[in-house]
């Protein structure tokens, strides 16, 4: 979703500045199922610098309190099943007093197929859990589709709950955003595609 796009919140145009700017983009996980909008299942911001040297990620947990417009408060993963991507991406801005130039929203089946295609990713993992039917020990693991759906979104047998849970989907991001940027993905379109 681009900032020219429906999808994105109206708003006031970012100033105009010499040189580059930071970028900042919205990844949203929907838990959308069938025809039901469903709510934002993980929810962050990820912010490139203007000298496009280094990302950051933050997460926003999903029962944190926050105003959303025109809905009072409530749960910030509400906003996606009030609004779609446009009222998600306008809490966030109101939030955080700052403008998002983009955004990513992936369902499951996208993510499944995502790590699939990719061969699975690596990450490593502080803390063994189990997930019927998966067993993720503590140290690397290598996860592709069902079973790294059931690694980002498990959170009630770790330690630290929904913290732990958008530690493990940081890394998982991390991992992907990684993979996607080697010179043989990048440089091949089909690949790339």
């Amino acid at each position: 979703i681009t900032r020219d796009d429906p999808l994105m919140p109206s708003g006031s145009p970012r100033a105009t500045t010499v040189g580059p700017t930071p970028l900042n983009v919205v990844l949203m996980g929907s838990d959308t199922r069938g025809v039901e909008r469903g709510r934002s299942d993980t929810l962050m911001l990820a912010h490139l610098n203007a000298a496009r040297n280094k990302l950051y990620l933050v997460s926003f947990p999903r029962d944190m309190y926050v105003p959303i417009p025109g809905h009072g408060e409530h749960k910030i993963n509400a906003a996606y099943s009030y609004g779609g991507a446009a009222l998600a991406i306008e809490t966030l801005e109101s939030l955080l007093d700052i403008r998002m130039d983009h955004a990513v929203k992936v369902e499951f089946d996208g993510f499944i197929r995502l790590t699939q295609q990719l061969g699975g990713v690596t990450v490593f993992n502080p803390q063994a859990t189990v997930q019927a039917p998966y067993t993720f020990p503590r140290g690397s693991v290598t996860i592709a589709g069902d079973e790294a759906l059931a690694f980002v979104r498990e959170r009630y047998s770790l330690p630290d709950g929904d913290l732990g849970r958008a530690a493990r989907q940081r890394a998982v991001v991390k991992a992907i955003a990684l993979k996607l940027m080697r010179p043989e993905v990048v440089a091949n379109p089909v690949t790339f595609n």
